[in-house]
């Protein structure tokens, strides 16, 4: 097959200089079409108000066009004016594409643009195999293809990446043919992928790495082939200012929507459809052990015994589409016995080091795990560290990532937008070089980093993430899940709806599940149970936890949720255990007061007296009677420090024990003033015959408000009270209790 080069000049524009502004660039299509030498140029409005000429020429001559006739004029220009226009056309003859490479074609095609230019490049409809990776690279090349269909044969990795900046792939249906890994691979700022089909077995459709800033995915269709086979649909890594918006994925493999070391982004207005495959069975006497066969391909596995999900012992792939589970215990003879197989996993994922990311407007019906999911599931380990000099740009490091090579300054990994040239390059076996767009100030820290799947400590975590008017329905775990406590999530105005298809477990059994994060909001969502066997045994399912030793305020806020259907619990918090306390939680609703306030106005002397409310006792301590230092009260207490002894402190016991319900939160609040040192209260409770405190230490200047939160689930009733510790100087003030019952969430 001959390969064509294209190289269009534009040799004499013919404006009369009084009559008309000049024109813009103009958008030059180079059309690879069946019906040979056709080309088109289109004004800077997109309208096409010139005729075309068909070149009959023999090939490898040069060859100057006559003159385009303008026709048809309706830009708002009224162009009529002669276009004169020379084609130098080294190959006139290009090839039919049947049984040809579309690979080769279009990066001849792409090698004639020029970067000055807007260059189109139009595959007509049809389906073309491809087995030469095509490379869009310089700039303002458009690869548009209506009603093709590339194929991935042996050789290709990357059916298209797109290198340059302000590139863009449109329209064109990706089959990745069991060959290709990826559809498309995005490095370029600015680029844009949209209106294309990607199915087919493979990797990803779109990956996007170091792709600088301003990244476009939109309205592109993800699904599976005739087999069942499809990508995993989108992955952006370290890439900066992007929106994903309208997608639709039908039975897709693996997850969803991925966004790694990327923040600054929007995820909005995409649509989920995750079907999940079954079949049913009826059980035998005593039996525990199944084989049986999915219509497709499945990437998790669920068992309902009359409709109830239980747990399995082992599952085991046999071949294609063929399983055997092993339940722990055996149904009753005769039970329905129904396996369910999901494709796809989590729909959309906000992993490692990602902050500033919106998730919005997004539909999803059915998923083999949560619907969203804000994780952490990748670790930076230091490789080499540079001190930078005076506006240093270019670092030259030392170190061999075995997965991710990434750069962080200040303990943030710097996208694409940040580190040129696609991210880190290896100049040798395991050096690299690291180009930054931002000269860097003497004395900043540029760290080398090894960005791997391991486990993961807080400097890794996302953050700052907002999950807002989505609808998740029937996923196999959590609806929406927040783990590894990571920071600031906010959490409303969702619908969560018959989630937790595929697990026992009562945290991902549930619409939402937070495990210790800190300061998250989940307000004003609507948890619906509507199938006749009830799939979420919890609402809102969290985990908040903190040791002896832990120092913690208010970590969540829930409230204004509304639960439609039967739960085991609308809100769950784990059970305390000896050790630890779950604690943090500030749950919106009919708060109790309890019937005393600690009353400091009154007169005393050393020690506050006992009422029938409260009994008091100190150990080392003589407490002040402060009517200078107050806040809103006629008195405050002055606390005159422990004197470096922990068993110096005072005790606060609430008299009224059963006041705080075994299925609520706790809540002590007081306001502090800290002259010197540290000083703070602690809340004791008793589990398991263990009394554990919960402590927090006031801090800066004048007088501030503080809270702790215990959920009393295991806690033993009437054990809860307060202390007052510290070795340092100052005032307490306005001590109250009060108590939600979770029911009333």
């Amino acid at each position: 097959m001959k390969r064509f080069r294209l190289l269009l000049a534009l040799l004499e524009l013919c404006i009369p200089a009084l009559a008309k502004p000049p024109l813009q660039p103009l958008n030059f299509p180079l059309i690879l079409s069946h019906a040979p030498h056709k080309y088109v140029l289109r004004n800077q409005f997109g309208v096409q108000p010139w005729s075309t000429d068909n070149i009959t020429k023999q090939a490898g001559l040069a060859l100057i066009a006559g003159t385009a006739i303008v026709q048809n004029l309706t830009d708002p220009q009224d162009i009529a004016d002669i276009l004169n226009t020379k084609i130098q056309d080294r190959v006139l003859n290009p090839t039919l594409f049947a049984g040809a490479d579309i690979g080769a074609q279009v990066n001849a095609a792409v090698a004639s643009c020029s970067s000055s230019l807007n260059c189109t490049i139009l595959v007509p409809p049809g389906s073309y195999n491809q087995s030469t990776n095509i490379t869009l690279a310089g700039a303002n090349v458009h690869l548009i293809g209506p009603g093709a269909v590339l194929v991935g044969a042996a050789g290709v990795t990357y059916m298209v990446t797109v290198s340059g900046n302000r590139n863009s792939v449109e329209g064109i249906t990706f089959n990745l043919g069991s060959n290709a890994q990826y559809g498309v691979f995005v490095g370029g700022s600015n680029a844009t992928v949209k209106d294309n089909t990607f199915l087919g077995r493979g990797s990803y459709g779109i990956v996007a790495a170091y792709a600088g800033s301003g990244l476009g995915i939109i309205n592109n269709t993800f699904t599976s082939d005739s087999s069942g086979r499809a990508p995993a649909p989108i992955s952006i890594l370290f890439t900066a200012n992007y929106r994903v918006i309208g997608n639709h994925m039908v039975n897709t493999a693996g997850f969803g929507i991925t966004v790694t070391g990327s923040s600054h982004g929007v995820i909005g207005r995409n649509d989920f459809y995750q079907t999940p495959f079954t079949t049913t069975v009826v059980a035998g006497r005593s039996q525990t052990s199944y084989s049986f066969t999915l219509s497709s391909y499945a990437t998790r596995i669920a068992v309902h015994v009359n409709g109830v999900t239980v747990a399995i012992s082992s599952i085991t792939n046999i071949s294609g589409n063929n399983w055997i589970v092993v339940l722990p215990v055996a149904p009753t003879a005769g039970a329905k016995v129904t396996f369910v197989g999901w494709q796809a996993l989590e729909n959309i994922q906000v992993n490692s080091q990602s902050f500033n990311v919106t998730v919005i407007g997004n539909t999803m019906d059915g998923t083999g795990d949560s619907g969203i999911d804000v994780v952490s599931d990748y670790h930076a380990t230091l490789l080499q560290s540079i001190t930078a000099t005076t506006n240093q740009t270019v670092f030259d490091f030392v170190g061999t990532p075995t997965f991710f090579g990434v750069v962080e300054v200040n303990g943030r990994i710097l996208a694409g937008n940040v580190v040129l040239n696609g991210g880190p390059v290896r100049t040798s076996t395991n050096h690299y070089r690291v180009t930054l767009a931002t000269p860097q100030p003497a004395g900043t820290i540029v760290s080398f980093m090894d960005f791997t799947f391991t486990s993961n400590v807080p400097a890794d975590y996302p953050g700052s993430a907002v999950v807002v008017g989505t609808t998740v329905r029937n996923a196999a775990a959590s609806g929406i899940g927040v783990e590894a406590a990571i920071p600031n999530v906010v959490i409303t105005g969702n619908t969560v709806a018959d989630c937790g298809l595929a697990v026992t477990d009562i945290n991902f059994s549930s619409g939402i599940f937070i495990a210790g994060s800190v300061g998250v909001v989940v307000k004003n969502n609507t948890i619906t149970n509507s199938l006749t066997i009830p799939s979420m045994l919890i609402g809102i399912a969290l985990q908040y936890v903190v040791n002896d030793d832990g120092s913690l305020d208010k970590h969540v806020k829930i409230g204004k949720n509304v639960f439609n259907g039967t739960f085991q619990g609308t809100l769950s918090i784990p059970n305390s255990s000896p050790r630890f306390r779950a604690s943090g939680v500030d749950v919106e609703g009919e708060n109790y007061s309890y019937p005393e306030r600690v009353n400091i106005d009154g007169n005393w002397t050393a020690i506050l007296p006992n009422t029938k409310y409260f009994t008091y006792s100190a150990s080392g301590i003589t407490l002040i009677r402060d009517t200078t230092n107050v806040m809103g009260e006629v008195a405050s207490i002055g606390w005159p420090g422990n004197g470096g002894f922990n068993s110096n402190f005072v005790n606060i016991y609430p008299c009224e024990g059963k006041f705080f319900k075994t299925n609520s939160i706790a809540k002590l609040s007081w306001w502090a003033k800290v002259n010197s040192g540290s000083m703070g209260m602690q809340l004791f409770s008793t589990v398991g015959g263990l009394a554990i405190p919960i402590e927090v230490d006031a801090s800066g200047m004048g007088w501030k408000q503080y809270s702790i939160y215990l959920s009393t689930n295991g806690v033993t009733p009437g054990s809860i009270f307060a202390r007052l510790v510290g070795s340092g100087t100052g005032n307490f003030s306005n001590i109250t209790f009060s108590m939600t019952p979770l029911s009333n969430t």
